[in-house]
């Protein structure tokens, strides 16, 4: 019956042409074509998209997905999309693989119904029309929380305390599908087009599905659970970075105590060992996204108000002579020197401590610098005996590179009048410099316990802060019901 109905509607189409009726749009033809092109059908559609449930899914609220699901179905005509004559398209039987497969992305199966599908399709051909509906819809909605979650992520980073700008990432899920999807000839590859083309993203990718074919092929003298465990986990924080258009980049990971330097084409081009935030709940290096706006040459050292109160007040009171012997000054809301009794000031907050630029400065003779809320930036150190350490978290919050001249010169490349001597002359001068970046660019501070380098081999590192777990619990706790 329900394909005599699609025939008839067709051929009165076709008819409606001959009668210089004018040409039909595409979505007319398209729906005439595929089914549900009754009115009863398609009301049977909105009515259920209307609802933002459908008792066929896993999750069967599907509310967060409401808008682009309607929007999709209404700019294809309100017809079905992937199925002909009760028969899968070759999009959707890609689709559908993908769907199965996701754990090869480190994603969840189940949360795009992966075990469902197989039955379904299956019984697809005694399905009533409503069935058929039902169906497309399910496929549909299943493919928006693939898209979703393989371009965005499962949890909003924010969720966890990170801090990326996530919204810049935010795609039209229904104009995806539409152009990227439906007349797809390489479904996987469209749906490629959503992950990050970040080399290590990449690289973790392959390394996982690398250790899931170890663990089905039972050889259980290796702990492979925990292994692919943070392995998904590096995937899930990799998807939730802006990295936006080519261009160069600074990654530094936390765990790794480790800087990556990597131009526009994604290369890296320079890596080095960092100092990061002590592990003690208090001196956290913080997950964030910021940009490189410039370099500063013998910088000052405004010492925190936190780092004063708790460390230096107490020996300043102890010892008058200890602001002196270590290159400290005491200075006003203003920038100017006080002098005297300074204790009282201190404690009051109405005077603060400075470093002079030098190389007994904390800072070292560079700071390189971009501006985010947690005032975190890198700088040269001259604790140089801390880098040979095997674990190094040993800041209050800020990180200390180990080639800082090395880093300036790279970070400097595109302004004018600074090569290698320059910058040297600079570090080694009697001057403060700021200098402003030509062309500032990303730099993202991630914590990844699990990599992989360019041979596909997996390192593995201490969950310091213990941000494994946290995020472990997000999603565990994540409820794809909800959408």
């Amino acid at each position: 019956m329900a394909i005599r109905t699609r025939f008839f509607s067709l051929l009165l189409l076709i008819l409606t042409i001959g009668a210089g009726a004018g040409r039909p749009t595409s979505h007319e033809f398209f729906a005439a074509l595929t089914g549900a092109t009754s009115s009863e059908d398609q009301s049977a559609l909105m009515k259920i998209i209307d609802s933002g449930r459908l008792s066929e899914l896993q999750c069967p609220n599907f509310s967060a997905y409401q808008a682009p699901v309607r929007n999709f179905y209404e700019s294809m005509g309100r017809g079905l999309v992937w199925l002909r004559d009760a028969e899968l398209t070759s999009q959707a039987r890609g689709l559908i693989a993908l769907l199965e497969t996701a754990d090869k992305k480190g994603l969840n199966p189940e949360d795009y119904d992966g075990p469902k599908w197989a039955a379904r399709v299956q019984t697809l051909g005694k399905n009533s029309e409503y069935g058929l509906i039902g169906f497309d819809l399910a496929l549909t909605v299943s493919a928006m929380r693939y898209a979703s979650d393989l371009h965005l992520g499962r949890v909003d980073p924010r969720q966890v305390g990170v801090n990326y700008d996530v919204d810049a990432k935010k795609i039209n899920l229904a104009e995806f599908l539409k152009r990227n999807v439906v007349d797809a000839s390489d479904v996987a590859a469209a749906f490629q087009q959503l992950e990050p083309t970040f080399p290590e993203y990449l690289q973790t990718e392959k390394a996982l599905q690398a250790y899931e074919e170890q663990a089905e092929d039972g050889d259980a003298n290796k702990p492979l659970t925990n292994k692919i465990d943070r392995l998904e986990l590096a995937l899930e924080r990799w998807r939730w970075i802006p990295f936006g258009s080519a261009q160069p980049v600074i990654v530094v990971n936390i765990p790794e105590f480790q800087l990556r330097a990597y131009d526009e084409e994604y290369n890296p081009v320079m890596t080095m060992r960092v100092l990061d935030g002590k592990a003690n709940g208090k001196n956290d290096t913080p997950s964030f996204g910021g940009r490189m706006q410039s370099v500063i040459f013998r910088p000052y050292w405004n010492v925190p108000a936190s780092i004063e109160r708790a460390e230096l007040l107490p020996r300043i009171a102890g010892n008058p002579g200890y602001i002196a012997s270590h290159a400290y000054e005491v200075v006003d809301a203003h920038g100017r020197v006080a002098g005297g009794d300074v204790v009282s000031g201190l404690r009051s907050g109405r005077l603060g401590i400075r470093q002079r630029p030098g190389p007994h400065n904390a800072l070292g003779l560079v700071k390189f610098s971009f501006p985010n809320e947690y005032d975190v930036y890198m700088h040269d150190t001259p604790m140089v005996k801390l880098f040979s350490k095997e674990r190094r978290d040993l800041t209050h919050g800020c990180i200390r590179v180990q080639k800082p001249e090395e880093l300036a010169e790279w970070v400097l490349r595109f302004n004018s009048g600074w090569d290698s001597d320059q910058i040297h002359a600079a570090m080694e001068g009697s001057r403060t410099i700021p200098v402003n970046l030509v062309h500032p660019f990303p730099v993202f501070i991630v914590y990844m316990t699990a990599t992989a380098d360019e041979n596909g081999e997996a390192h593995f590192f201490d969950d310091i802060y213990g941000r494994d777990e946290a995020l472990r619990r997000a999603l565990a706790q994540r409820k794809a019901c909800s959408g």
